[in-house]
């Protein structure tokens, strides 16, 4: 696997590597917190299930803290998750932790999420309060979701933001369930084009050990108005 980087947007010096951990475990821990209470909602108490929501898809930025925290909840329980086929149907059920990918993490928990309370997995998080992208990330849903939270965490030990930096992941920021409402037809009203004009840096995450297949789905769309920020 590899991460495909460029340089600094606007000329705007990078943090010395080593800083990104420093405040990890206390921003996993609130993020924890946020999460087991509300998966503890859902399951007990239906009057609990309010979650503020946040206007503008760009504004929900997951963060490296909550995507651990992610990360940890799929290895417990992704040996009861079902693989889909594209027509809706079981393949398997039972999927190893491994081979855990963001169609997976959609069909088990962000759609069910949403149906259920109306928000994407970046609200969860977000007591109602906005973030504004400081990163920007561009991935292929059939990739290991353990190896894109990696590759994240090795960026950010390379570029020296922390574990609470706001990250605008689509997955997570667009509420699964609802997803046609929240795309406008132009593309510079849509949450992906507003996220990556805002963001400092932008992550391309792809396998490089593959044809260059996973590189042409970050392309330009030739339609595109203006150029796009440039890639870090």
């Amino acid at each position: 696997r590899g991460v495909v980087e460029g340089r600094a947007r606007g000329g705007v010096p990078l943090p010395p590597p080593g800083m990104a951990r420093n405040n990890v475990s206390v921003a996993q821990r609130v993020a924890q917190e946020k999460f087991a209470r509300t998966m503890a909602h859902l399951s007990r108490n239906p009057e609990l299930r309010k979650v503020p929501k946040v206007a503008g898809a760009e504004y929900r930025c997951t963060t490296l803290a909550e995507l651990e925290v992610l990360l940890e909840y799929v290895r417990q329980h992704c040996h009861t998750w079902k693989r889909f086929n594209r027509d809706g149907s079981v393949a398997f059920e039972g999927i190893p932790f491994e081979e855990v990918n963001l169609y997976d993490v959609n069909k088990n928990l962000l759609t069910p999420l949403g149906e259920a309370m109306g928000v994407c997995f970046a609200e969860l998080f977000m007591d109602g309060e906005p973030r504004k992208p400081h990163v920007f990330v561009s991935h292929a849903w059939g990739h290991s979701l353990k190896e894109t939270v990696e590759a994240l965490r090795k960026h950010a030990e390379d570029r020296g933001y922390g574990a609470d930096a706001p990250v605008w992941i689509c997955a997570f920021a667009i509420r699964q369930h609802d997803v046609a409402s929240q795309i406008p037809p132009k593309i510079e009203a849509s949450p992906f084009y507003l996220a990556v004009q805002m963001a400092m840096m932008t992550l391309i995450i792809a396998a490089v050990e593959k044809p260059a297949a996973d590189l042409l789905r970050a392309s330009l769309p030739t339609a595109a108005p203006a150029p796009l920020p440039g890639l870090i």
